[in-house]
């Protein structure tokens, strides 16, 4: 569906559809790059919206259950939850600051951690 407004277009985007853009593979580098342009903040709800309804890519198109969000979230996704880039994670994750797993070449960060860390900066 796609409204008009004095303000321009305004398009809505199901969770499902914003889990599909995010994994496309210029999307991060554009929601890096718009830092600091009013895009950015419409670019990070995007993201957060399509991370609460990314799916397991085991081919399947539903959304996964709440109970089964994963424990182990991608460098990206830390980053876009904390606000930070990965290369911020990756120097965390390295220095013991921030709890994670290294597969092969790849980070995996404890969602817990990064909730735990959310926590911190709002008491």
């Amino acid at each position: 569906m796609t409204t008009a407004t004095a303000h321009g277009d305004v398009v809505l985007v199901s969770g499902r559809v914003a889990a599909l853009l995010i994994a496309l593979p210029d999307f991060t580098p554009t929601r890096i790059g718009a830092r600091g342009t009013p895009e950015y903040e419409q670019l990070v709800a995007l993201y957060k919206l399509g991370l609460e309804n990314s799916v397991p890519r085991t081919g399947t198109l539903r959304a996964p259950a709440v109970s089964s969000v994963p424990t182990w979230i991608t460098t990206e996704q830390a980053a876009a939850l904390l606000g930070i880039t990965t290369r911020a994670v990756t120097k965390r994750l390295a220095a013991g600051q921030l709890d994670g797993e290294k597969h092969g070449s790849r980070w995996r960060v404890n969602r817990r951690a990064i909730e735990r860390q959310l926590g911190r900066r709002h008491t």
